[in-house]
């Protein structure tokens, strides 16, 4: 799980990058870490932490 995660962070970020996307200032997260978080989450939509938000 921890190699799929990895896998889809870099993958989006360097998307992010390619696509012109500016990080912001003040954030603590950038959007490539919010956007794997919700993938990830999808692809284990059965598991209970997912299903109960």
């Amino acid at each position: 799980m921890h190699d799929f995660t990895i896998a889809t962070y870099c993958f989006i970020d360097d998307y992010l990058k390619v696509a012109g996307q500016k990080p912001a200032a003040k954030r603590k997260l950038n959007d490539a870490e919010v956007i794997t978080t919700a993938a990830v989450c999808c692809t284990r939509a059965t598991s209970t932490a997912c299903s109960t938000a």
